[in-house]
């Protein structure tokens, strides 16, 4: 994000969320979809593709507010309808930037 100063001040630009989130998992690697549903022992997300690797950004908070370069090396699997996690193997969830396209990329 950027930050600028005016008059001294200090001001960080405001990323508004979409309705989307980026998941990681401790053993189910990186997710990002549409959460449906959270309590205690799961979260479920719709419209859900899996991050398996991408170059463009290096941490997930970046992919989160910046998305990836969509070149021949980032892979992100096709959509699944819903995809259901233990809420004891999510370690974060991010919000996703509006704009921000996650959808597939499979450059074989």
């Amino acid at each position: 994000m950027e930050t600028i100063e005016l008059n001294g001040k200090k001001y960080q630009e405001v990323v508004e969320a979409s309705d989307r989130v980026l998941v990681r998992t401790r053993n189910a690697g990186v997710h990002v979809g549409t959460k449906k549903h959270r309590d205690a022992d799961v979260l479920v997300l719709t419209d859900a593709n899996r991050i398996w690797r991408w170059r463009g950004a290096n941490t997930l908070s970046e992919v989160a507010t910046s998305g990836v370069n969509r070149d021949e090396y980032t892979r992100i699997a096709c959509s699944v309808p819903e995809i259901e996690l233990t809420c004891s193997d999510v370690c974060e969830v991010i919000p996703v930037a509006k704009g921000v396209d996650l959808s597939e990329v499979h450059n074989d």
